[in-house]
């Protein structure tokens, strides 16, 4: 994840690295939404956070940031 974070260069990584850090970035980025900005966890946050989830990942085609119909 170090190395991810240093060079974010997708191809020298192996995918699990990339959904790690995806991770960490939704929960970065709910906790922010919710604690710093006042949000209420909506079905738009879920979707904002589902897109940051499929980033760059396998599944980003499969339709991120929307529910499932």
């Amino acid at each position: 994840i170090a190395q991810f974070e240093s060079d974010r260069t997708i191809e020298s990584h192996i995918p699990d690295v990339r959904e790690v850090w995806n991770n960490e970035q939704l929960l970065r980025a709910g906790l922010a939404a919710v604690a710093e900005h006042g949000r209420a966890i909506t079905p738009a946050l879920l979707c904002e956070l589902h897109r940051i989830l499929l980033t760059g990942v396998r599944g980003e085609d499969k339709r991120p940031g929307e529910f499932r119909t």
